[in-house]
C-alpha cells in the first residue's frame, strides 16, 4: 500500500524534480508535490499547505538551499531539510548539517533517498510527541498554577505528620495575613495563629488525622492586626502505591461572613418570632416549614400543630385557585405580591388578612419556597366599609340632590297641570287621549328620578387569570347572533398565550361593545376578526414611552372590521366620553370611552388604527396573570442593523409612516427612494437599473393596492424581494384588498428593531424564500 507523502521541492530543473520523485515513489510512496524555485515562491508555498518534507538542490540562479532552509526557520516550522545536490562538497554538506539541514545527497546517487526520508520522518514525528509532552506538562503546570494563585480558598500541602507545611497558595497571605515566607522561617506559625481557645483542639485533631485518616474542622485564627476570622479547613492524605502516607492535602476557607450570617440569621429569628404579624413559610410542596408567634396568635394554632401541614388548610375553598395564581407568579419571578384574602382559624372561624408574599431563593437563584407576612385587619376592613359606605351615599346625595330635587319640581308642575288640563277635556277624546300620554311620559320621567335618588356606583373590577380563548369563544357565540349573518367572525388565538390578569365579565363587556361598533360600521355586512397573540413590549414601544404600561410581555388582543373606517379627525376624538358619530339616538359616545378605561384600569393600554373605506382595528394591550411585568434579563430587543448595500423602494401614502421608514432603510445603508402610491412607485421604478428591495403598505390611493404593485414591480426585477407593511392584520387584509399578501409583513405602527429584524431577514432569504406564500406579521 502506497504511503502518502507532502513533499516541497525546492529545484529549477525539472528533471531533476521528477527524478527525485520517481525515486520516492520507487520507495512506495504516493507523493503530493509542489516545485518552487524563488525565495516568494517557496514562502507562498509553505502558507497554502503543511509539508512532510523540504527537498533542496543547494544552488540556483536565484536561490540557495542556505536561503531556503533560513526561510523555513524564520517560519518557526519543525519539518525535515534535506538536501540534494550534483555540486555539494564535504565541507559545504557539514556546514548545512550544522545550520539545521538533516541529510545531504548527491543527484544521481539516490539509493538512500528513501531511508534517509523514513528515518527524518520518524525522527521528526518524535520530535512533535516530545515537544506536545512538554507543551502539556508546561500547560498542566500553568494551570495548576493559575487556579492555586486565584482561587478564594487557601490550597496547602504538608508532610505525613502534618508538623510542616510544603505549599501553600497566595491566598494564605490574604486570609491569614502574613507572608507565605514566614511559615518557612517558622514551621510552627500555623499553630500560633490559631485563637487560643481553639489551638489544643486543633493540634490534637491533627495528631489524630496524622494517622492516615481525612479531617475536617473549624477554628478562629487571629490575624497580625488583631482582627479575628473564622476558618473551616479540610484535609485528605495521599498514599503511594504501597498504601503509606507521602503527605496531607487541603483546602482551608474563610468563613467569617457565614458565621457572622448565622449569628444574623439568629438575631433575625428573634425579631421574627416577637412580630404582632404571622410570619410563615411553605415550600414548593405548599407544607408549612416555619410559624412564629404572631402566626400562633393569629390563626390559634401553635407551631407543632401546624408545621409539616399543608398550607391550604388555611384557606377558604372557593379561593384556593388565587393562591396558585400568586403561588405561580412568585415561582415565575415576581418579586413580592400585596394583597388582602379572608382566612381561616383554628376554630373555623373567618378572618381578613391584609398579605406580601416574597419569593425565597437558594443561593443558585431557584426561588425554593414563599415568605408570607399576614396582618388580621378584620376590624379595620369592617370600619373601611362603613367609612365608604358613608362617603358613598355622600357624594351621591351630592351628585343627584341638586338634579332631582330640580327634576322633581318641573315634573310637579307638568302633572299637576296635566291633571288640571283632564278635567277640561273630558269630552274631547282626541284630546284625552293625547293628554294620556303625556302623562305616561311624565310618570316615567318621575320614576327615573327615583332611580337617579337610588342610583349607586358600579362595583370594583376583580381581575382574575382569565383565558382569551375563553373569552373571544364567548364573544362570538354571542356575537353570531347579534351581528346577523352578513357579518362573517373569524378568530385567531396563539395555543401558547397565557392567561390574562383582567375582570373577565369587563373584557367580555368590552368584546361586546366593540362587535357592535363595528357591526353598525359594517351596514351592509363584512368580515369581524378577533385576534390574540403574545408581544413584548421594550422601552421603545411608544405607550411604554408615555408611561402607560411598563416594558415586558402582555397579550395583544385585536378586533378589527372591513367597515367604513373612522377619519384622522375622528381618530383623534374617538376615546372621547360623549363624542360619536352615529345617529342621533344611535350611541350615547361612551363606548371607547369605556373600553379606554377598562384597559387602563386592568394595568394595560388600547390603541385604534382605521383608514377610511378600509376598516378599523382596535388592539387591546393587557397585563399577563403570570410575570405580568417581567423581561428576562438574559434578552435583549434591540436588533443590530447589519450594513446593507443596494436600492430599496418604500412607498405608502401616510407621509410620517413614508419619512420614518426611508430614514430606517437609511440608516441601514440602503440607498432609497420612495413614493406615495402605487402608480408614482412604478414611474420611479422605470427609471432604475436595479432595485433590490421594495417595501410598501397595502392600502393606499391611486387605484393599485401593494400586491398589485409587488406583482408589476416583479416583472420589472425578477428576484425582488418584498416586504409588506399595514395597520390591519394579515387575515383581515384579505377582506379588504381582496389580494392575499405573499410575503413578511410589519404592522404599523412598527419600532425601528422590528423594521431592521424583517429587512435583515429578507435580505438574508434566498429570492425564492423572500416570496413564500405565506405571510408573517411581526
Amino acid at each position: 500500500m502506497s504511503k502518502p507523502l507532502r513533499a516541497l521541492i525546492v529545484e529549477d530543473s525539472p528533471d531533476d524534480a521528477a527524478l527525485l520523485l520517481r525515486e520516492l515513489r520507487r520507495g512506495g510512496y504516493e507523493v503530493v508535490s509542489e516545485t518552487v524555485e524563488t525565495p516568494l515562491d517557496m514562502s507562498a508555498a509553505l502558507e497554502d499547505r503543511g509539508w512532510d518534507v523540504v527537498f533542496s538542490d543547494y544552488s540556483m540562479p536565484r536561490f540557495s538551499a542556505p536561503h531556503a532552509l533560513e526561510l523555513l526557520k524564520g517560519k518557526g516550522l519543525d519539518i525535515p531539510f534535506i538536501i540534494v545536490s550534483g555540486t555539494v562538497g564535504e565541507d559545504i554538506a557539514v556546514d548545512s548539517m550544522r545550520a539545521g539541514a538533516q541529510d545531504y545527497m548527491i543527484k544521481g546517487k539516490l539509493a538512500r533517498l528513501v531511508p534517509a526520508l523514513e528515518r527524518e520522518l520518524r525522527e521528526a514525528r518524535v520530535r512533535r510527541e516530545r515537544h506536545q509532552a512538554e507543551e502539556a506538562l508546561r500547560e498542566s503546570e500553568e494551570r495548576f498554577r493559575q487556579i492555586a494563585e486565584t482561587i478564594d480558598e487557601v490550597f496547602w500541602i504538608s508532610d505525613p505528620a502534618l508538623k510542616r507545611i510544603l505549599y501553600v497558595s497566595p491566598a494564605f497571605e490574604r486570609v491569614w495575613g502574613r507572608e507565605i515566607a514566614s511559615l518557612d522561617a517558622n514551621p510552627a506559625l500555623f499553630l500560633e495563629s490559631i485563637h487560643p481557645d481553639d489551638r489544643e483542639r486543633v493540634r490534637a485533631e491533627r495528631e489524630r488525622g496524622s494517622a492516615g485518616e481525612p479531617f475536617e474542622h473549624e477554628y478562629q485564627i487571629v490575624r497580625p492586626d488583631g482582627a479575628v476570622s473564622w476558618i473551616w479547613d479540610r484535609g485528605f492524605p495521599v498514599h503511594d502505591s504501597r498504601g503509606k502516607v507521602t503527605r496531607y492535602v487541603g483546602v482551608a476557607v474563610d468563613i467569617t461572613h457565614r458565621k457572622h450570617t448565622e449569628a444574623e440569621n439568629a438575631r433575625l429569628a428573634n425579631i421574627v418570632n416577637s412580630s404582632e404579624d404571622a410570619i410563615f413559610s411553605i415550600n414548593r410542596d405548599e407544607v408549612i416549614v416555619t410559624w412564629n408567634a404572631g402566626a400562633e396568635r393569629i390563626y390559634g394554632y401553635t407551631a407543632e400543630e401546624i408545621r409539616g401541614k399543608q398550607f391550604p388548610i388555611l384557606i377558604p375553598q372557593e379561593q384556593r385557585r388565587t393562591l396558585t395564581s400568586h403561588r405561580m407568579k412568585l415561582y415565575g419571578g415576581e418579586a413580592v405580591i400585596h394583597y388582602e384574602n379572608d382566612h381561616l382559624r383554628k376554630d373555623g372561624s373567618m378572618i381578613r388578612v391584609s398579605l406580601t408574599l416574597s419569593p425565597i431563593r437558594n443561593p443558585a437563584g431557584v426561588v425554593t419556597g414563599v415568605s408570607t407576612i399576614a396582618r388580621d385587619i378584620t376590624e379595620t376592613k369592617k370600619l373601611e366599609q362603613q367609612l365608604r359606605q358613608s362617603q358613598k351615599m355622600e357624594a351621591l346625595g351630592q351628585l343627584t340632590g341638586g338634579v332631582a330635587h330640580d327634576f322633581n319640581n318641573l315634573l310637579g308642575v307638568i302633572i299637576g297641570n296635566l291633571d288640571l288640563l283632564e278635567r277640561q277635556l273630558e269630552q274631547n277624546e282626541a284630546g284625552m287621549k293625547r293628554l294620556k300620554t303625556a302623562q305616561k311620559a311624565a310618570l316615567r320621567g318621575a320614576d327615573l328620578t327615583k332611580r337617579l335618588l337610588a342610583f349607586s356606583s358600579q362595583q370594583d373590577l376583580h381581575p382574575a387569570p382569565t383565558r382569551l380563548e375563553g373569552a373571544i369563544h364567548n364573544l362570538t357565540e354571542l356575537a353570531s347572533r347579534v351581528l346577523g349573518p352578513e357579518i362573517k367572525i373569524a378568530t385567531a388565538v396563539e395555543k401558547s398565550i397565557p392567561p390574562v390578569l383582567v375582570d373577565a365579565p369587563g373584557l367580555e363587556n368590552v368584546l361586546l361593545n366593540l362587535a357592535v361598533n363595528a357591526r353598525d360600521a359594517m351596514p351592509n355586512g363584512g368580515s369581524l376578526t378577533i385576534a390574540a397573540r403574545l408581544k413584548n413590549l421594550d422601552e421603545s414601544y411608544p405607550p411604554v414611552q408615555a408611561g402607560e404600561i411598563k416594558p415586558g410581555n402582555y397579550a395583544l388582543l385585536t378586533v378589527s372590521d372591513t367597515g367604513t373606517g373612522m377619519s384622522r379627525e375622528t381618530l383623534q376624538r374617538a376615546f372621547e366620553p360623549f363624542f360619536t358619530t352615529k345617529p342621533r339616538g344611535k350611541g350615547t359616545g361612551l363606548g371607547l370611552a369605556m373600553v379606554y378605561g377598562f384597559a387602563k384600569q386592568s394595568g394595560g393600554s388600547v390603541r385604534i388604527y382605521s383608514e377610511v373605506g378600509h376598516g378599523t382595528t382596535v388592539s387591546l394591550i393587557l397585563p399577563l396573570a403570570e410575570g405580568a411585568h417581567t423581561s428576562p434579563a438574559t434578552e435583549s430587543h434591540e436588533v443590530q442593523a447589519h450594513k446593507a448595500s443596494g436600492t430599496v423602494l418604500v412607498v405608502d401614502d401616510e407621509a410620517g409612516m413614508l419619512e420614518v421608514a426611508v430614514a430606517f432603510a437609511e440608516a441601514m445603508g440602503f440607498r432609497v427612494l420612495h413614493a406615495s402610491d402605487g402608480p408614482n412607485a412604478l414611474a420611479v421604478a422605470a427609471h432604475e437599473p436595479k432595485i433590490e428591495l421594495l417595501v410598501t403598505d397595502v392600502l393606499m390611493p391611486g387605484g393599485m393596492n401593494g400586491v398589485e404593485l409587488a406583482r408589476k414591480a416583479r416583472q420589472l426585477f425578477p428576484g425582488l424581494r418584498v416586504v409588506y407593511s399595514s395597520g390591519f392584520p394579515a387575515d383581515a387584509l384579505a377582506e379588504r384588498s381582496g389580494q392575499i399578501v405573499d410575503g413578511p409583513m410589519l404592522t404599523k405602527p412598527y419600532l425601528r428593531s422590528e423594521f431592521v429584524a424583517t429587512i435583515n431577514h429578507v435580505m438574508t432569504c434566498t429570492s425564492a424564500e423572500s416570496r413564500g406564500n405565506g405571510a408573517s406579521e411581526v
